[in-house]
């Protein structure tokens, strides 16, 4: 082979790489800026591997964490198991709800920005490419229609009935509250103990409750069974009234519906719908026992991130 000949392969490889680099590079910086264009809510991970290591809701102020891992509430009574499994959820509840807000706040004035015909900042225009795609939206009033959150009460009555007051296997062991179905190998998952036509079935394993939830909301909000549910929320904010618009949830459809309604009565959980984060939460709390448990089992927001984007 000619020394010409090899300096020009030599040379088509260094700028390959050099190609290759730049690509990897601007899929990076898209990746920093939507995710930056996306996240605004801080949470705090814990993974409780004992009862005691989950933090307890003593009023209206919630902590904004979100669990990795679960300890078996089968082992409490039922009063226990009960308090335990409200103080697991509601905290990404509401913080979902909380980024929701902020969503909304950014549509706004992302609308605002584009009847003026002005450009959108890169960031804003990869946010909105991003939640049109993960709730199927073809113009931005059906993306704030698909994006809004519904009360605290009415997930909570769902992942009651979904997963047994926290003591199915899935949650015990997928961190997935509602039982949702996984159809890709790709994705992280469990086996179902169940099979349909033959083929056998699995659930989705989230990294976090806070994951769960977001999951849970998005497929509310993307999926044509719950249109109707979707619009009633818009103008409605009575719970009871709202789960009406549930039937297609289950296939008991209308008993389906009288069953939330009799669990939010029995459990009171409309007093959850206007509890609030306490972004306070971990400067209030000095405690020996809180300092313990803020050392050894809580990770910041950005090691947690990087942790589940390498999974």
């Amino acid at each position: 082979m000619k020394p010409n000949i090899l300096k020009a392969i030599r040379r088509n490889k260094v700028l390959l790489l050099i190609f290759l680099f730049v690509l990897s590079a601007f899929f990076v910086i898209r990746y920093f800026l939507w995710y930056r264009s996306t996240s605004t809510t801080e949470i705090v991970y814990i993974a409780a591997k004992t009862h005691s290591e989950i933090l307890p809701i003593y009023d209206s102020l919630v902590p904004p964490v979100s669990y990795t891992e679960i300890p078996d509430l089968t082992e409490l009574d039922t009063k226990q198991r009960k308090q335990k499994f409200i103080e697991i959820l509601l905290p990404s509840i509401l913080l979902f709800k909380e980024e929701v807000a902020a969503h909304e706040k950014r549509l706004e004035d992302i609308q605002l920005v584009l009847r003026h015909e002005n450009q959108l900042k890169i960031e804003d225009s990869l946010f909105l490419a991003r939640m049109m795609e993960t709730l199927k939206a073809d113009d931005l009033d059906v993306l704030k229609e698909k994006i809004k959150a519904h009360p605290p009460s009415i997930v909570l009555a769902q992942a009651i009935i979904e997963s047994g007051w926290g003591t199915s296997r899935f949650f015990r062991e997928a961190n997935n509250i509602f039982g949702m179905w996984s159809f890709s190998e790709n994705e992280d998952r469990i086996p179902a103990s169940m099979s349909r036509a033959g083929k056998k079935v699995f659930v989705r394993k989230y990294p976090d409750i806070y994951s769960a939830i977001q999951d849970y909301y998005f497929t509310l909000g993307r999926a044509p069974a719950y249109r109707s549910f979707r619009k009633a929320r818009l103008k409605e904010e009575d719970p009871m009234v709202l789960v009406s618009f549930l039937q297609q949830y289950s296939e008991l459809r209308l008993a389906y519906v009288e069953k939330l309604r009799g669990i939010m009565r029995q459990n009171n959980l409309q007093q959850y719908d206007s509890y609030r984060l306490d972004w306070d939460y971990f400067n209030k709390v000095r405690s020996p026992k809180a300092t313990k448990l803020t050392e050894g089992e809580i990770k910041d927001t950005t090691e947690a991130n990087e942790e589940i984007s390498s999974e």
